[in-house]
């Protein structure tokens, strides 16, 4: 990785898109914004991988600084209005408009307006004859769900979850390329089911759907840490507890988080030593001024004066 940050201004549009896609993933946003120029508009028209590294660049800005959310849309708006008909990469870009206005904004207008757009390039895919449209297809299925989800249609919203299931379930597997697409896609489309179930009231649904997705990527810290929230939730608190210090020890960006709510469960179970001791560790990681307040109560609680002298010091 380093070796090809040193030869970036050399390498083709292609290793660049692949390199950019492993800092994304790998959370290395500040060095994406390092290395990534967003594309102009003749460039994001004539090269897909232009396209694709400048949705990297706006993903990255956001990650970095949520101030820069209007400059990130405005590229988004760039790279949807000018990649071609047809083409996988204008699908993305839809999609990602889509997500955008819909996770971030809320924008019940905006996201009709996409969601209209998509299903017009919906008609260029052949997912019954082309593995990789299946990939898209799924997407596309599970983008659009956003809209009947924030109108609070239930029945719409998981028939088309169900669609965006049924293509990821199709993608064939025996292949690396296509493995690749299949393990990518079904992460969040297990996320969501997960959460869908939890909107529709069925927490055995839930729970079973959330164990699928830790099941599916039992090294991401983050199915551990949605596991453990589920678990929180019902109140089946040891199982949480559990579920957090994996996620921890899985290590970033959750481990600090997971530490904080080892925490909270320990405090729910009244061991408020063992809470206290992972408070500490949540800070060691990364401070904030919640789990400072938490040191400070349980050390005034547990008549530890110097851990409340150095908490309030911090402050």
């Amino acid at each position: 990785m380093c070796n090809l940050l040193k030869e970036w201004g050399g390498l083709t549009l292609i290793q660049k898109d692949n390199v950019a896609f492993l800092l994304t993933r790998l959370g290395f946003y500040n060095t994406v914004l390092q290395y990534v120029q967003p594309g102009t508009e003749e460039q994001i028209r004539s090269y897909a991988e232009e396209a694709r590294l400048t949705w990297k660049y706006a993903n990255a800005l956001t990650k970095v600084d949520s101030k820069q959310l209007p400059a990130a849309e405005l590229i988004l708006l760039r790279i949807a209005e000018n990649t071609k008909k047809g083409t996988h990469t204008r699908m993305i870009a839809l999609i990602n408009m889509i997500v955008h206005y819909a996770r971030v904004k809320g924008d019940k207008k905006h996201i009709q307006h996409w969601c209209e757009v998509a299903d017009e390039e919906f008609k260029y895919l052949h997912p019954e004859n082309d593995p990789s449209d299946r990939f898209f297809a799924s997407m596309y299925y599970r983008a659009i769900s956003f809209l009947p989800y924030i109108n609070g249609n239930r029945e719409e919203t998981t028939r088309l979850l169900d669609l965006a299931e049924h293509w990821a379930k199709q993608i064939p597997t025996d292949q690396a390329p296509f493995k690749h697409m299949y393990n990518e896609n079904l992460h969040p489309l297990l996320e969501t089911r997960a959460r869908e179930a939890i909107w529709l009231g069925d927490m055995d649904m839930a729970l079973e759907r959330t164990k699928q997705f830790v099941k599916h990527d039992p090294y991401d810290p983050k199915t551990h840490y949605r596991l453990g929230d589920l678990n929180k939730r019902i109140n089946k608190i040891e199982d949480a507890v559990v579920n957090y210090k994996t996620s921890a020890q899985l290590g970033t960006p959750y481990n600090s988080a997971a530490w904080f709510m080892v925490g909270e469960c320990y405090e729910q179970l009244d061991e408020p030593y063992l809470a206290l001791d992972a408070y500490l560790m949540s800070t060691e990681i990364n401070p904030t001024a919640l789990s400072i307040y938490r040191i400070q109560y349980l050390s005034q609680r547990l008549n530890k004066s110097y851990l409340l002298k150095w908490s309030l010091e911090q402050s």
